[in-house]
């Protein structure tokens, strides 16, 4: 009988957790309202008030972390130059009077 009362008691534990953080509230006070008082514990905590959580403010951007990422073999610009000259080379064929001097 108390392996399967303490085994009871623990998932109470856990699912007192576990709305504790649904609602946003610290998930250690819904483990101990769900082990100290069993399924009461967790009815208790899903009573109590959601807390809004800090959302970052519009006016300051979010903080990308600095993370080492590789550059790129071929740039943007030097595929928009190659495209660019490949159109020129094709307006060449159609128009002659069309004269660029590649590098």
């Amino acid at each position: 009988m108390l392996p399967i009362l303490l085994i009871v008691w623990l998932l109470c534990a856990f699912m007192g957790a576990y709305v504790a953080q649904c609602k946003g509230r610290v998930g250690m006070e819904g483990a101990v309202f769900g082990f100290a008082l069993g399924p009461i514990g967790i009815l208790i905590e899903a009573l109590m008030p959601s807390v809004a959580r800090a959302q970052p403010s519009s006016s300051e951007p979010e903080k990308k972390p600095d993370v080492a990422r590789p550059k790129p073999l071929v740039s943007k610009d030097d595929v928009a130059m190659d495209f660019v000259m490949d159109m020129v080379k094709q307006g060449e064929k159609k128009n002659r009077s069309i004269r660029i001097e590649e590098p």
